[in-house]
């Protein structure tokens, strides 16, 4: 089954504050077994996260995953997703 995942890139500390920092949301999706997410396509790494995304799967509760990112000096490619693996599925 394949399930819609979320990265959510920035949570302001008091609900009144804006995030200002230029971002594109990355896009996977999650191949999910018995509840478990086993693998992550990633679709488009997104781009402009200064630090790892919370990952969110529809219907797998917890789910884990390893991310990393990437910067550099192309701002359209600055802190975008590079790695994206699965941890429920070991």
């Amino acid at each position: 089954m394949l399930a819609k995942i979320q990265l959510v890139w920035c949570k302001p500390l008091r609900p009144e504050a804006r995030c200002t920092w230029v971002h594109r949301e990355a896009v996977a999706n999650a191949l999910v077994k018995d509840g478990k997410v086993t693998a992550f396509e990633l679709v488009d790494a997104g781009a402009g996260y200064s630090s790892v995304p919370q990952v969110t799967v529809d219907g797998v509760k917890d789910a884990q995953a390893k991310v990393e990112l990437a910067f550099g000096k192309d701002l359209a490619k600055n802190g975008s997703v590079v790695v994206l693996k699965a941890q429920d599925g070991k």
